[in-house]
């Protein structure tokens, strides 16, 4: 039944895609007309053609064909993924040749590798619990949880953000005052005082993190009762969170149409936060489906710490943006300086650490649903280095991806470099 229900969902989703596409461009509505002015309106040239490849050559299609496949009575075959290693290799490649392609203006195959950048992060933190987990779920509940966090969460977090929003905001504004004169900082009064930074805050850091963590590991809500463990859980749950950061990374993506690798390689580097997140609570709402006691505090305790880690990330985001903006549009707003390094400079290394511990958190987790019964880890990479032949290769390919990729970002890193200095 519970299988009927997530097909007829997806089926109503693909049906609503006009509506969706439509809200999806404005998606949040506030951040993204900024980003329009800013970027002379290239985001809707990279978004929308993004958008369109990804659900009608790819959503429509699977969807399709696992429907198709469930009326006919066919069994699905057991969830595998290659290693994680490939997956971060080709989020390199998709790099590096799509900064090519968008300098050279190369036309269609920008993008392939566009939309690569948007879905290689976080199927490398799927392709890596998979490896862990073992075989443990189905392409079919995997696909119902990819295709639900894409076309359903992404709807449903629309619909909920307005809301969500309005309240927060009106909570959330009349703090500012109590909050800068408590610190009595004029650089932080600025900060506080700066309506657009405040209205961004509480967008990005507060209801989104609320309203997402909610919506993405429908998927495995509706499929709880019919899943065989907490680890096919966990999985069907991690690939609604791929699902929505797929799309997600498109949008803020091609918001920067000028600075897309740059972007691309922020967002892949928190690659792994709403596939780790969405499992999470996907846990929570096994263990409530199922019946297990203290179930509902377990949910709330999980949900609470999806919403810190991602309230963390999105606020680092932020902060980040805004400190950039000093550099290279000379705008008043909020100054720090930590023994020399410009506050950029300090957020960045934060939020480095806060992905080092997420990917230290995936493992962990894993490793805690892992059956006993199954059999010990090879080791992560597996490349066999000590043999010289294999050795030989992966130095020669090494080379191969860093040489046009010091070409491509050298100029441009010497010509940041000149803005990175300590605030004043």
């Amino acid at each position: 039944m519970a299988a009927v229900q997530t097909t007829a969902l997806v089926g109503l989703a693909l049906a609503a895609l006009p509506v969706g596409m439509a809200l999806l461009a404005g998606l949040p509505l506030f951040a993204f007309a900024l980003l329009y002015v800013l970027f002379e309106g290239a985001g809707v040239r990279l978004l929308l053609p993004g958008i369109l490849i990804y659900v009608l050559f790819i959503c429509v299609p699977v969807g399709l064909y696992h429907a198709f496949r469930k009326v006919a009575g066919a069994p699905s075959g057991v969830f595998r993924l290659p290693g994680a290693i490939w997956f971060g290799v080709g989020t390199v490649v998709a790099l590096t040749l799509g900064q090519a392609a968008l300098l050279t203006e190369s036309g269609w195959i920008f993008w392939l590798f566009f939309l690569m950048a948007a879905a290689l992060p976080p199927l490398t933190a799927l392709a890596l619990a998979a490896h862990r987990l073992g075989t443990v779920t189905t392409w079919r509940r995997v696909m119902a949880g990819v295709l639900s966090g894409s076309l359903l969460s992404t709807q449903l977090t629309l619909l909920l953000g307005v809301l969500v929003s309005i309240l927060a905001y009106l909570l959330v504004l009349p703090l500012r005052e109590v909050v800068a004169h408590l610190l009595a900082s004029k650089s932080l009064e600025d900060l506080f005082y700066s309506p657009a930074l405040v209205l961004l805050m509480v967008q990005v850091a507060v209801v989104a993190p609320i309203v997402e963590e909610l919506t993405k590991p429908l998927a495995a809500f509706l499929l709880a009762k019919r899943l065989r463990g907490p680890a096919e859980a966990f999985l069907v749950g991690m690939a609604g969170g791929v699902g929505f950061a797929i799309l997600e990374n498109m949008l803020y993506e091609a918001a920067g149409a000028r600075v897309w690798a740059h972007i691309a390689a922020l967002r892949g580097m928190g690659g792994v936060l709403h596939p780790l997140n969405a499992g999470l609570v996907a846990l929570g709402w096994y263990g409530v489906r199922h019946g297990v006691p203290g179930a509902w505090g377990r949910l709330l305790g999980l949900y609470g710490l999806a919403v810190g880690i991602h309230a963390l990330w999105n606020g680092g985001l932020v902060v980040l943006y805004s400190g950039i903006g000093v550099y290279f549009f000379g705008e008043g707003t909020w100054q720090l300086s930590i023994y020399g390094v410009g506050q950029p400079g300090v957020v960045m290394v934060f939020m480095v650490l806060e992905a080092l511990a997420l990917w230290r958190l995936l493992f962990l987790v894993t490793a805690r649903l892992r059956g006993p019964e199954q059999p010990e880890l090879a080791p992560l990479l597996a490349l066999h280095l000590e043999q010289p032949r294999r050795l030989a290769v992966w130095a020669t390919g090494v080379l191969v991806l860093l040489v046009p990729l010091g070409a491509l970002y050298g100029p441009l890193l010497a010509r940041y470099g000149e803005h990175l200095r300590p605030f004043r």
